[in-house]
């Protein structure tokens, strides 16, 4: 399978809930503090499904979250 830049090159989302720190960092717009915060979120207080609970993270807001909806997906929906 596909992941991090490859996926996102190949046109393909990666699934948020599955993901690692560094397939996030792929992503435009998430860097190592918050690709971080969404792996350690998700280990703390289980998936994020469906994909807008992903603003539970501390960084990312309705803004950021339209951004990376075009690249992520919850893999639950």
């Amino acid at each position: 399978t596909l992941t991090g830049r490859g996926s996102l090159l190949a046109g393909v989302k990666l699934d948020v809930n599955q993901a690692t720190a560094t397939d996030l960092e792929a992503v435009p717009g998430i860097g190592k503090a918050i690709s971080a915060a969404v792996v350690a979120e998700r280990g703390a207080n289980g998936p994020f499904c469906p994909l807008e609970t992903l603003t539970r993270v501390k960084g990312i807001g309705d803004k950021k979250l339209e951004a990376f909806s075009a690249y992520l997906k919850a893999g639950c929906e």
